[in-house]
This record gives structure tokens, sequence and C-alpha cells, in this order.
């Protein structure tokens, strides 16, 4: 697709220039002043004037052939010790599979198992 390089964008880009360097504006009144007061050439005075909107105009055309920036692509942590995804604050890595019960706890039966000993004297509720 081909681009206008005169489009509003460009415009109002130029606008902004021209507000952007208004060093010009100085002379300008100055030249304007010795006119009146001193009757020096009208076409002295606008010699600043012209010169404002011509640089500026080159400079904004200068900067609309420039071409456009590209998204550039996030960069990758390759820190491993902060390589976890940035939503994974309070989720473990790798998921447990739940653990089968095989101990008959919903049976009723009582179980009086130590670690020492090992020994498992089950009692049957009645």
């Amino acid at each position: 697709m081909k681009r206008k390089i005169f489009s509003a964008g460009f415009w109002i880009s130029f606008l902004f220039n021209l507000a952007v360097r208004c060093a010009w504006i100085p002379v300008f009144l100055i030249l304007l002043i010795l006119y009146f007061v001193f009757r020096f050439p009208l076409w002295i005075v606008f010699i600043p004037l012209l010169l404002w909107f011509v640089h500026a105009f080159i400079v904004t055309f200068i900067l609309s052939l420039l071409p456009e920036s590209e998204d550039t692509p996030p960069n990758t942590n390759k820190n491993p010790y902060s390589a976890r995804s940035l939503f994974s604050a309070g989720k473990r890595d790798g998921a447990k599979k739940a653990e089968k019960k095989t101990d008959n706890s919903g049976s009723g039966d009582v179980s009086f198992a130590t670690e020492k000993d090992g020994d498992s004297g089950k009692v049957q509720k009645e």
C-alpha cells in the first residue's frame, strides 16, 4: 500500500514543527517594527517569515520520508533463575497427581499404628 506524503498527518506535523521552530518570530516582529517606524523595505520584513515556513516545511518533509518504525518482538528472559512465567507466581511448575488412599478410613476401622514400631492394631468399631 502506497502511503501519501502530504496526508493530514503531514500537515499536523508541519504546524507542530512551525510552533517548535518559532525562533523566526522575534526577527520578523523586529523587522516589522522597523518597517513601520523607519520605513524599512517590506520585502526584507517577510524574508525571515518565509525562511521560517520553508525551514519547517523541509524538516517535516524529510522526516515524512523516513520509514515507519516496526514493532520489535519482546525480549526473551534468558536468566534461568527468573525464567518463570509472569502469571504462574502461585502455581507449581509440576502439578502432582492426587494420591490414591489405600487405607479404609471410611470403613470405621481405627488404626493405632505408630511410626516407631510399625504395628497396626486395628480395633473394630461397634
